[in-house]
This record gives C-alpha cells, sequence and structure tokens, in this order.
C-alpha cells in the first residue's frame, strides 16, 4: 500500500510489459515477437488515455479532497485501495490480448524470464535483511508521502513494524512460484490460465506468502492508525501536493 509513491509506480510496477523494449529485458525478445507486444501496448495506451487515466484522475481529486477535509489513517487507506482498484482493472483490460502474444514465447525466452526474475530477487528483498532495514525501508517510504517525520514519529514507525519469520524465504518462494506458474502455463500451451495470470496476480501467490502479506497490511494500518493524528499541517500539505502530482502528471499524459 505505502509503496505507491510516485505517479506511474503504483500502476506501471504491475504492468511491467507495457512497450516491446521493456518486455524484452524479461523475456529477451526478437523483433517479430516485440513487434507484436507493441501491438498490445499501443491499445492498452489507448485504453489508459481515454477510459483509465480520466477515471483515476476523477478519483484521485475524490481522495484528496477527502483527505484535505479529514487528514485520517483511512482516508490514507482509501486513496491507496483507489490506486488498487485502478490498477486491477488496468491488468484486466490488458490479458485479454496480452496473454495471446505471450503464448508466442519460446523456451529461451522462458529461460530469460526465469534468469532475470532471479537476478532481480536481491535488489526487490534487500530490505528484509533485517528487523532494522525492513523499518529503514518503511520510514523511508513514510517520508516520501509525508516528508521528513520526526524522531517520535520514527520511533512510532518502527514500534509497529517487525520482521515476520521467514519473510524473505517466503518472498522469495512466491516469486519463484509466480514465476514458474507462467512458464509452466505457456509450456502447456493454456492461454486461459496465462491470462488469469496476468489480471489476477494473487490466483497465484503461495499460502504463506498471502497469509504474510496480510500481516503486513495490519502492520502498516496500525502505523497509519498512530502516525497520522501525529502529522503536522506541513506533513499534511505534503501528501495532498503529491495526489496533486500525480494528477498533473496524469493529466499531462491525457492531454498529450
Amino acid at each position: 500500500m505505502i509503496s505507491s509513491c510516485s505517479a506511474f509506480g503504483f500502476l506501471f510496477e504491475r504492468l511491467p510489459w507495457l512497450t516491446g523494449w521493456q518486455t524484452s529485458k524479461y523475456f529477451d525478445l526478437n523483433d517479430a515477437q516485440e513487434a507484436r507486444i507493441e501491438e498490445v501496448a499501443e491499445g492498452a495506451k489507448q485504453w489508459l488515455v481515454t477510459e483509465g487515466f480520466p477515471a483515476l484522475i476523477a478519483d484521485l481529486e475524490l481522495a484528496q479532497q477527502a483527505w484535505n477535509e479529514d487528514p485520517s489513517a483511512a482516508r490514507v487507506s482509501k486513496l491507496f485501495g483507489v490506486l488498487e482498484v485502478h490498477t486491477d482493472k488496468a491488468l484486466g483490460v490488458l490479458a485479454p490480448t496480452l496473454a495471446p502474444a505471450m503464448m508466442l514465447l519460446e523456451e529461451s525466452n522462458l529461460t530469460h524470464f526465469a534468469q532475470h526474475m532471479d537476478e532481480k530477487k536481491s535488489d526487490w528483498f534487500e530490505s528484509l535483511a533485517s528487523e532494522e532495514e525492513k523499518e529503514d525501508r518503511r520510514v523511508e517510504r513514510l517520508e516520501r508521502w509525508f516528508g521528513d517525520l520526526n524522531d517520535d514519529q520514527v520511533s512510532i514507525v518502527r514500534d509497529h513494524v517487525s520482521l515476520v519469520p521467514n519473510e524473505l524465504a517466503i518472498r522469495r518462494g512466491n516469486t519463484d512460484h509466480w514465476v514458474g506458474s507462467l512458464i509452466y502455463h505457456i509450456q502447456q500451451n493454456d492461454q486461459y490460465a496465462v491470462q488469469l495470470w496476468i489480471a489476477s496476480p494473487s490466483v497465484w501467490w503461495t499460502t504463506e506468502y498471502a497469509e504474510l502479506r496480510e500481516l503486513n497490511r495490519m502492520q502498516i494500518t496500525l502505523v497509519l492508525q498512530n502516525l497520522v493524528p501525529t502529522l503536522s499541517p506541513k506533513q499534511q500539505k505534503r501528501a495532498s501536493d503529491e495526489v496533486a502530482d500525480w494528477v498533473e502528471t496524469l493529466e499531462d499524459v491525457v492531454s498529450s
């Protein structure tokens, strides 16, 4: 929830195949495959510009107004809920056209994908090496949203963030399972399962990861419930300005 801190990050971190060159980083595509993905990407971009982003802008403006009127933890949770809903909708729109293109991937592409994802795990989960590093990462993400936190506010975050037993192993295992699911279903020529993999990533989560994710969401909720009442007017405005920046960036894309 709190990791959604940039105008496009909250949407595109789960849409990594927006262009052929981005997809090639994951799958090492040949020219024909990249051209096919570009066709899919153009359709997705058109939907985002004409429908997806305008709807998101409207909901962000409502969320910003609600925060300005009542800067509460519930308002923060609602804002990031809006981002999740719109991300899920975008994935659902993309999946039916992307899945057929992904069925064209060959064994060499899938091998490259598995190797790429394995290499990235160290970067993605480096904050889970210790409880202190996880706390530092949470503070960093909150400060991107609210600005600098004072010592008491940092203590609030640290008091409500903890490293879950085996968290690093669970996250690594879930990534391996998620990657393996895609590879398996492409090899089985199961386009429906691949479409589901794109549209509903949670279907392929391990049970352990789903439980871990819920525990972490509970930690974040407790942090917000205790932190938000302590925010200064300047910190409250910082959060509002962040949403305004998202809206402005999205409006620039829509009007370009």
